[in-house]
């Protein structure tokens, strides 16, 4: 046995000390002890098949991502308020697993009134008593409060007062009682309960939670990537992997998931959703391809077009050079027809969406981004679900995703019905929602499809082309007649005129626009002159910024910015209190120097602002 201790210790000391680690990170969000009884079984199994030792980390939510992004982990696992918010600091991170419980990816949230008390939609809780399960729970605080945010609903700012019950069953059981007129809860809570009748309660609103996400970190090998979704997806199929199964969460399997799916709530955090990745490729085939190398970068300058075109439309994303990024696939073939005339196919997804023939070379290299640009957007709709909130009609999309009022169309779906909004049917367009005036056919579960419109052909061939089109330059022009003529000439002037004046009411409304920001940024003269006329000053701006933008005076990009200016100064108001305003020598100074001139621009108004600030910070410690 003793000739043989050596071999076992150096087996032993390379099996502990020489065998490769699978390191996971998992965010506190239980007991550790149920952490660790939901996790370990599982990546024991899959570690085991990697030939790799298990280290299983729980992390602070905060932490997580930044240690993901160091490479400190291969796997993070995220409940999902805090892998949105880790998203937007640690943008290369990428969701490519979730986890079902029963068979279902995703659980309800709802909000509850009693029929009894009148109360039908989430606007009339103004003014009540509402009872939320905890500061940490995903449906009965986090989500629900986003969905109050989306409704235009400050519950900070008293729309109604509201506490904390720390159980889903007693906040039914409050409800129940009477004392709350509201509730926030998981809604498996409600359906479990037998000493209620379901039809007495009015559901407010319904909201879809989907479960954990799994990230892999940013620099983690492809190919033990691949080897970690073969093993976990098929892990519910191995009896080695029984144990997981058996977990506090009752996870029936794992399955595929990317960063679209989240999309669903990150407008609840007022978080832009993640977009697609472009994956373009542009190829010239047979004598197409010997003949376009030799004219120079043809292709590569045609995709450069693209791209640029498709980015500023705002629907796709940068690329994060991920494999596992959600992707949209356009590819373009070229072929040659004969000397000067070429034939293009461009296909969206693997699907043929476009195709030409008789396109000239002249056309191929002027034209032809265009039609694939056009051709990838008008095959990209989106589709959302008709919102209401108790007094909007809206859908989740706005700016932010791209949408603009003249280069979309918004159809409505009812009963299979598709009924095409007109433009003033818009009501409002603001970066993350669409409202929509009031119409008829509006109904809750109704789906609008938003498209790009299709720009009408230009026919640049044949006799009604050449009819409708006209140089007054040319011989032909002067045979017309005279009242062809004349009309036509009347026309020109007037677009001229129209342009001229155009441009001299843009240039009026900007001048007007430059002035509110002056009169704007000089009111923090008062705030450390005169504290006492202050408020009243903030509240007359307020009011005169918005008649004009009634007014139609300025717009409503330059309304957001003087609005939120104005706020700025009402927050240094309210932390520097009349008898705490006095200024340190050096911050006076400091000020007095800014405003010598008259004049307060841009970065001298953040320069003051910031020194308030840390005025009202030093009087706070």
């Amino acid at each position: 046995m003793r000739k043989f201790l050596p071999a076992l210790l150096i087996l032993f000391s390379t099996y502990c000390f020489g065998q490769e680690t699978l390191k996971v990170g998992v965010i506190s969000y239980k007991s550790d002890k149920k952490v660790r009884e939901t996790f370990e079984p599982l990546f024991s199994y899959v570690a085991s098949e990697l030939d790799r030792r298990l280290e299983l980390t729980i992390v602070p939510e905060d932490d997580l991502a930044f240690h993901l992004d160091q490479n400190d982990f291969d796997i993070g696992i995220f409940t999902i308020f805090p892998y949105l918010r880790a998203k937007e600091d640690f943008p290369g991170l990428h969701v490519f697993a979730s986890h079902e419980v029963a068979g279902e990816g995703s659980f309800n949230g709802v909000i509850l009134a009693k029929k009894s008390s009148g109360i039908t939609d989430l606007h009339q809780l103004e003014g009540k008593k509402f009872l939320f399960v905890k500061p940490t729970s995903t449906s009965g605080y986090k989500y629900p409060k986003g969905v109050f945010t989306e409704s235009d609903m400050d519950i900070d700012n008293n729309f109604f007062s509201f506490g904390f019950s720390y159980d889903h069953n007693q906040s039914l059981d409050s409800l129940i009682a009477g004392t709350v007129d509201g509730v926030a809860i998981n809604e498996s809570y409600f359906l479990k309960r037998k000493d209620l009748n379901q039809d007495d309660y009015q559901v407010l609103a319904r909201y879809e939670v989907p479960y954990h996400a799994y990230v892999t970190a940013p620099a983690i090998a492809a190919e033990l990537h691949d080897q970690l979704e073969q093993i976990m997806f098929n892990a519910h199929k191995n009896p080695k992997a029984k144990k997981f199964f058996d977990n506090p969460l009752k996870v029936t399997r794992l399955v595929p998931k990317d960063d679209e799916y989240y999309n669903i709530i990150r407008r609840y955090l007022r978080i832009t959703r993640v977009k697609p990745t472009l994956d373009l490729n542009i190829r010239a085939l047979g004598m197409a391809s010997e003949n376009l190398e030799k004219n120079g970068d043809v292709l590569k300058l045609i995709e450069d077009k693209v791209i640029r075109g498709l980015m500023k439309t705002k629907r796709f994303s940068e690329s994060q050079g991920s494999k596992k990024q959600y992707f949209e696939h356009v590819l373009v073939n070229i072929y040659q027809v004969n000397e000067d005339i070429y034939h293009y196919q461009v296909l969206f997804n693997d699907q043929v969406v476009d195709e030409g023939a008789d396109i000239s070379d002249a056309d191929l290299r002027s034209s032809l981004h265009e039609i694939i640009r056009r051709s990838v957007l008008e095959h990209l709709p989106i589709t959302a679900e008709l919102l209401f909130n108790g007094r909007d009609w809206f859908i989740n999309y706005g700016r932010n995703d791209g949408l603009t009022r003249s280069d979309y169309q918004f159809d409505l779906i009812t009963a299979g019905k598709r009924t095409t909004l007109e433009e003033e049917e818009i009501e409002d367009m603001t970066e993350l929602n669409t409202h929509f005036t009031t119409n008829d056919l509006f109904q809750k579960g109704a789906m609008v499809e938003v498209r790009y419109k299709s720009a009408a052909p230009t026919d640049t061939t044949g006799e009604e082309a050449e009819e409708t089109s006209i140089n007054i330059f040319s011989a032909e022009f002067w045979k017309t007649s005279y009242w062809d003529k004349l009309g036509l000439i009347i026309g020109i002037l007037l677009t001229v005129v129209s342009a001229l004046l155009g441009g001299y009411f843009k240039k009026r409304k900007k001048q007007k626009f430059r002035g509110l920001l002056d009169e704007t940024n000089d009111l923090i003269k008062e705030c450390v002159g005169d504290h006492v006329k202050m408020q009243n000053k903030i509240i007359t701006q307020k009011e005169k910024i918005s008649d004009l933008l009634e007014n139609g005076k300025i717009t409503e990009n330059q309304f957001l910015i003087l609005k939120n200016r104005l706020v700025d100064l009402q927050n240094i108001f309210d932390t520097l209190e009349p008898k705490n305003i006095r200024l340190s020598e050096e911050q006076k100074e400091q000020i007095e120097q800014i405003v010598s001139d008259g004049k307060i621009n841009e970065k001298e108004f953040l320069k003051i602002t910031n020194i308030l600030k840390n005025r009202g910070a030093e009087l706070d410690n």
